[in-house]
């Protein structure tokens, strides 16, 4: 999760910041490093997967998107590095979640679906690199240490994760991002 801009972060109160509707989190964590952190009030509009730099100021760019290195800008932050540096907390940028009650009336799903997360973590344990370079051949435009990608990501819901979760929920419902938690 990235942001790319033609200006340094600094400089972006008042100014037009493209946002994908991919995925709210990463707006949020955006919005939320911009005011709080920043004290910058920039204007957001909604944009495609495309890039808009030649008519907006900063973009925000999500998943492989943000892995490629295509576009030519003179800023790219790392949103999650920066939310580190400045909270001291990572980033939960994804977990599996289940309401309750669908998780009661249909246990044999959930369980399928946990039991084929759990192979496939004994995989990538086990042939962590056929895994990779499996990765490497299917994503050839990733210009990024995929390697060094997937070694990063937590894989359990520590308490340490759930305390990180929850000061984010918190910053979230600070700026009515969230309702309060």
């Amino acid at each position: 999760v990235v942001l790319y801009s033609n200006y340094p972060i600094e400089d972006l109160h008042k100014k037009k910041i493209g946002l994908s509707n991919s995925s709210k989190t990463s707006v949020f964590l955006l919005k939320i490093l911009l005011k709080l952190y920043y004290e910058i009030d920039p204007t957001y509009i909604n944009v495609d997967h495309a890039y808009h730099l030649n008519t907006i100021d900063a973009q925000l760019v999500i998943g492989n998107d943000a892995l490629k290195e295509t576009v030519q800008v003179p800023y790219i932050y790392d949103l999650g590095e920066l939310w580190l540096k400045k909270t001291s907390y990572p980033v939960v940028f994804a977990i599996f979640a289940v309401q309750k009650e669908f998780a009661n009336n249909n246990s044999y799903l959930i369980n399928k679906i946990i039991n084929s997360f759990v192979k496939s973590l004994q995989i990538y344990k086990n042939n962590k690199s056929s895994v990779i370079e499996a990765a490497k051949m299917k994503y050839k435009s990733v210009n990024y240490n995929i390697e060094n990608y997937y070694s990063l990501i937590k894989y359990e819901f520590t308490d340490d994760l759930k305390e990180a979760l929850l000061f984010f929920y918190h910053k979230a419902s600070e700026l009515h991002l969230l309702p309060d938690i």
